[in-house]
């Protein structure tokens, strides 16, 4: 069997795995303890401000799991499946890496991937969408903090920022600023170079940053930690809560050890090496932005109004839905239980939670308040279930087309030879494939775990307006020249747990 072939029989065997866990509903963690420790003893990171789950019980990670990850771990150290590296043309590669994950398309309804108009329609319908940002008259996607990053020998540098401008007809690409600082515009010679390359810089910012630092680490993996550590099962929110971080502790256990490190899956399908892939995780942390996540606050900042307003934002829409809905889901619960400031201040496991989060991330949310409990609550849930789709679960299928959207570049003289090669993404594909798109959905009845009828009752109201909120969702989409299915309530996953 070749080491393709090996990989996705492990993958296949890991999937069908995951189908069986999230078939039911996820067993209740006990507070049992756990040991996080700081990236820097975890990876050798250069910082302390990132805390990684080490020691586990056996109620979060089985022997089962342990030996999986061990074997895993051992496959990628000793037997990594970019040794042996072979060109393909694209037709092949589309045939083939859809073959691999059983898809008959790679995007949903993008029928023109590669062209102008699909680059463009990144910034508003793509996996980084939510961190577009207005400057005057254009629209930026920034992953110029990639700068001065040193690739694996022979691959592009992605330092990158790019915009597109809203006309008439729509969003048009407006230029790529190269890692150089050179910008280019359409029309120019080196233009489908730039605009391929800004496509890569997206992915890679996207997956390693935007997902794996800021959602699985510093949001929601902090979130399940100081769940576990200070919030009891008899207290109320953290029946709220353990929907939307069950199974984050061992997904992010799983990660330490073959995601990240000296031979993880990251750096060997992406482009920097493990010394250069801790920089840009420092970088990351250093990046991170909580407001972002406050959504209507953040589309205001960011000068995004006007583009919602206009129907050309599909991904702030459809985001923006799911956010009033979860809102009024945590303030309707939430109110059961407290009514005041002075409750909320006087209450232990909130106190104790609020203190394990200042501890276990940077920027950590205030808990001192009503509404300011409401406000880490519905950010927490928004994160865990919107947020992690779009940088996640939805990025998978822009994923399938290294033509489009790269997971890595070589430096040569025509497109065909800047894109990875065969081995590479068969394998950056399969590990993805074994995971995603999947886990507890959001829209499942969860009333079997509030402590009373009157924390039930506000349970079920979520899901009663979150059907509503997909009839509009569905209703868009009739209308839209390209349709945005990904933040649909029924595609979204409650917590972070792949």
């Amino acid at each position: 069997m070749s080491r393709v072939g090996l990989y996705a029989s492990l993958a296949g065997r890991a999937r069908a795995d995951l189908v069986k866990r999230f078939a039911a509903p996820p067993a209740h963690s006990p507070p049992d303890p756990i040991q996080l420790v700081p990236a820097r003893e975890a990876w050798g990171l250069p910082t302390d401000a990132l805390f990684a789950p080490a020691g586990l019980p056996l109620s979060i990670v089985s022997r089962g799991e342990r030996f999986k990850v061990g074997l895993l771990a051992f496959l990628q150290k000793w037997l990594p499946n970019d040794l042996a590296l072979t060109r393909w043309d694209r037709a092949t590669a589309e045939k083939d890496l859809l073959a691999v994950i059983g898809r008959a398309t790679p995007i949903e309804g993008w029928a023109d991937a590669g062209t102008d108009a699909a680059w463009a329609r990144l910034f508003v319908q793509g996996p980084l969408a939510g961190h577009l940002a207005r400057d005057g008259d254009e629209y930026l996607l920034d992953c110029s903090r990639m700068r001065g990053l040193t690739p694996h020998p022979g691959l592009v540098p992605l330092g990158c920022r790019a915009a597109v401008r809203n006309e008439a007809a729509g969003l048009v690409p407006a230029w790529v600023e190269l890692e150089d600082g050179r910008k280019v515009k359409p029309g120019e010679p080196d233009w489908e170079r730039a605009k391929l390359i800004f496509a890569c810089s997206m992915q890679t910012w996207t997956v390693i940053v935007a997902h794996l630092v800021h959602v699985h680490y510093l949001t929601t993996g902090a979130f399940a930690a100081a769940a576990q550590l200070a919030l009891p099962w008899s207290h109320p929110l953290r029946r709220l809560l353990e929907p939307h971080i069950a199974g984050t502790l061992l997904v992010n256990w799983r990660a330490n050890h073959n995601l990240l490190g000296a031979t993880g899956a990251v750096q060997s399908a992406y482009s920097y090496p493990f010394d250069e892939l801790k920089k840009l995780i420092a970088r990351g942390v250093e990046a991170f932005d909580p407001s972002l996540y406050d959504l209507p606050a953040s589309l205001k900042k960011r000068g995004l109004d006007e583009l919602v307003q206009q129907g050309r934002y599909a991904s702030a829409e459809d985001a923006l839905l799911i956010w009033e809905v979860l809102e009024r889901y945590v303030r309707r619960y939430v109110g059961v239980y407290f009514s005041s400031d002075a409750q909320v201040a006087a209450d232990p496991g909130l106190q104790a939670f609020a203190k394990e989060l200042q501890r276990l991330t940077v920027k950590p949310p205030a808990i001192d308040t009503l509404d300011a409990l409401c406000g880490a609550l519905t950010r927490h849930i928004h994160i865990a279930t919107v947020i992690h789709k779009q940088v996640g679960g939805m990025a998978w299928d822009f994923m399938t087309m290294p033509w489009f959207m790269p997971h890595r570049l070589r430096e040569a003289g025509s497109i065909e030879e800047m894109l990875p090669c065969r081995e590479e993404s068969e394998a950056n594909l399969i590990a993805k494939w074994s995971t995603t798109p999947m886990s507890w959905p959001l829209v499942r009845d969860w009333t079997s775990w509030a402590a009373d009828e009157k924390g039930a009752a506000a349970m079920r109201s979520l899901q009663d307006e979150l059907k509503l909120a997909g009839a509009q969702i569905d209703a868009r989409n009739s209308k839209r020249a390209v349709p945005h299915p990904y933040l649909h309530p029924d595609r979204l996953e409650s917590s972070v747990a792949v």
